[in-house]
């Protein structure tokens, strides 16, 4: 309902009109006096004046819902000047006494949640005009005598004074500047003030006796009402340097705690509240902060320093009951590793694990629990009420049917206890366990496995959602070795390959290259070597099998000569450089190096042997018989085999097998 409180002139009737009506709907005697609104508690404040001689002054307090009298408080001193305070849900309300005796004066607040008095504030002279400065957390107060009061809204003391001709008259304030207009009754000029420095910054001259003054914010106009000669005065505003929000906002601290007010100074500047935020604004700088004690609390952080550069800043402080106790959260109904969250007391917290726990003391918490796809949580919200022990809450999750479905990795290969991780669609999950499970809708899906040292890092790939579970099974390979095998003799560019089989594991592939290296990834086995080279030439090998046994050494050797040649080396072969010493039976020998290495390798299985098919007729295989075994020494004939004709092409002596070693 949208209503105006109206004292009434030489009446002590207070009048409430319907604005929808535009009819009285209440009258209510109060005695006449200025209003304040608090709108925290839905009540008006009507300031009643007295106390000039034995009859006190008093605060009536009406509610704005019923339009019926609340209560009403005796105030010795009350001169009918009144304003609220929202930074601390306080009424501020002037007053002085000089009917026998030294006159006295002050500045009363009273609590709007409780309907008490908080403090008297004592003034060096009778107070007029009020107007609170909500960026700076204060009060002004017109001082007839010595200027303008400045008093702080959490400490309730007089903190600063302002002199430069100012007087009880009319004040307005500038929010977006951060100044007072003080309108001067008896010099016709309106004073400005800064209120980060309680300055005087202008005298501006307007009409005579000015008397009353508001501001309008959104053309940065004042208006200024001069009864002395029936005129009014607009004053333009200039624009202030820009400011910016500086908030802090507490965590912790329950609703009973909240009742009273905390505190945080900033800039040396304290500033109360009795809601969850305390604001300030700051141009930009780097300015220090420190947040009031409270009493059985501890608070991180307790102070610091903060920077504003051109935008708005947040700082998040945390109170934590010296006497806590576990809050938990225990989810049943989540595939593992599923991430779900709830917000405490406004605070998110998330998790993949079944419980989220947190440190609490007594009190009551709201929370609620965030949505996941596909399923419906019971309790969806509530309240968390912690009374001198830990406290656990279920929450249940169902499944909605038809909304989304379980994409289950299970990993195949791992140590037990190994921690891997899976992405999808950017999103990771985690797990010690062989199962990693996301929830999705209908749809195709990429992922990628996240590496593991020492483990082949599996291909990425898509899985596809439709209308059930889906399952992706993730193979893991470990303590495989690099094998580098190194041709020489044959032209540059030519096409040779390798082909090898591990009948245990499976294994069957065929390699080729035309560089001069072929390099596999093998682990721990047995494998059967097959070599290829192009029509004219002869493949031999040391050996036809190949043993990794977890360490570096020599492979099978492979000699490659000209079909039907006397020659070592065929027309047209590269000059040797890095082994041109392995010169064996006239032809030019491939190398084989093997070094250990601890990599990914993902295994084609296949049941066929390479050499069960026909090699291509033009090629000539020629097994030796001696095994060479990873880790250990190679071994050949004890004779060196010469080149045909008993040299190397270059003229120099024929080397042994045992130069490889």
């Amino acid at each position: 309902m949208g209503e105006v409180f109206v004292p009434s002139w030489g009446s002590p009737d207070l009048t409430v009109i319907n604005t929808t009506t535009n009819t009285v709907v209440w009258t209510l005697d109060t005695g006449l006096g200025a209003l304040a609104h608090d709108h925290m508690t839905g009540e008006i404040f009507d300031a009643v004046a007295g106390g000039y001689g034995p009859t006190p002054g008093r605060v009536v307090v009406i509610s704005d819902t019923t339009d019926s009298i609340v209560t009403t408080l005796a105030v010795q001193y009350v001169t009918g000047e009144i304003v609220y305070d929202s930074g601390t849900d306080e009424i501020f309300l002037s007053g002085w006494n000089n009917s026998s005796g030294p006159a006295r004066y002050y500045l009363t607040s009273i609590s709007g949640s409780t309907n008490s008095i908080v403090a008297s504030i004592s003034l060096p002279g009778p107070p007029g005009s009020l107007v609170y400065d909500s960026r700076k957390g204060e009060v002004f107060v017109a001082d007839g005598v010595s200027g303008l009061g400045v008093v702080n809204d959490t400490t309730n003391t007089l903190v600063a004074q302002v002199t430069g001709g100012t007087t009880g008259s009319p004040m307005a304030y500038n929010f977006e500047n951060g100044e007072i207009l003080n309108a001067n009754y008896g010099s016709n000029t309106v004073t400005v003030i800064n209120d980060s420095t309680n300055r005087v910054m202008a005298n501006l001259s307007v009409g005579a006796n000015p008397s009353a003054i508001t501001y309008d914010s959104g053309r940065n106009l004042a208006y200024v009402s001069n009864p002395g000669q029936g005129t009014l005065s607009i004053l333009s505003v200039a624009p202030a340097p820009h400011e910016y929000e500086v908030t802090f906002a507490e965590t912790g601290l329950p609703p009973t705690e909240l009742a009273h007010t905390w505190s945080v100074g900033l800039a040396n500047i304290p500033r109360g509240s009795t809601s969850s935020t305390i604001s300030f604004y700051e141009p930009n700088g780097t300015f220090g902060f420190g947040v009031g004690a409270e009493d059985g609390y501890s608070i991180t952080p307790s102070n610091g320093t903060i920077r504003v550069d051109g935008a708005r800043v947040t700082i998040w402080i945390n109170f934590a009951s010296k006497s806590t106790f576990f809050l938990n959260f225990t989810e049943f109904g989540l595939p593992s590793g599923t991430p779900w969250t709830v917000t405490l007391a406004g605070t998110p917290q998330s998790l993949e694990t079944s419980t989220i726990s947190s440190n609490e003391p007594n009190g009551t918490l709201s929370f609620s629990v965030g949505l996941v796809g596909g399923y419906s949580a019971s309790p969806q919200s509530g309240a968390a009420v912690v009374i001198g022990e830990p406290l656990q809450i279920l929450v249940d999750f169902t499944v909605v049917p038809g909304a989304a479905y379980s994409v289950n990795f299970t990993e195949i290969g791992l140590p037990l206890g190994t921690t891997w991780s899976v992405s999808v669609g950017g999103t990771i999950h985690t797990a010690s366990t062989d199962l990693v499970t996301f929830i999705e809708q209908n749809g195709s899906f990429a992922y990628a496995i996240e590496p593991i040292v020492g483990q082949l890092i599996p291909s990425p790939g898509d899985v596809v959602v439709n209308g059930r579970d889906a399952n992706v099974a993730v193979w893991f390979a470990a303590g495989l070795y690099l094998v580098l095998f190194i041709e020489l003799g044959l032209p540059l560019g030519t096409n040779w390959s390798l082909a090898v089989w591990d009948a245990t594991t499976g294994l069957n592939e065929i390699h080729s290259s035309t560089t001069d290296s072929i390099t596999l990834y093998l682990p721990n086995g047995t494998y059967e070597i097959s070599a290829m080279v192009p029509p004219g030439y002869v493949g031999t090998l040391a050996s036809s099998t190949l043993v990794v046994a977890g360490r570096a050494s020599s492979g099978p050797t492979v000699i490659t000569v000209s079909r039907g040649s006397t020659v070592a080396t065929p027309t047209g072969t590269r000059a040797l450089s890095l082994l041109d010493s392995l010169v064996v039976g006239g032809g030019v020998a491939i190398a084989v190096v093997a070094i250990g290495l601890l990599a990914g390798y993902c295994m084609r299985r296949s049941r066929q042997r390479p050499h069960d098919s026909d090699p291509q007729p033009s090629y000539r295989i020629t097994p030796e018989t001696e095994p060479v075994v990873l880790g250990g020494k190679r071994k050949f004939d004890s004779e060196p085999r010469p080149t045909p004709g008993g040299t190397r092409p270059d003229g120099d002596e024929p080397d042994t097998f045992s130069d490889l070693e």
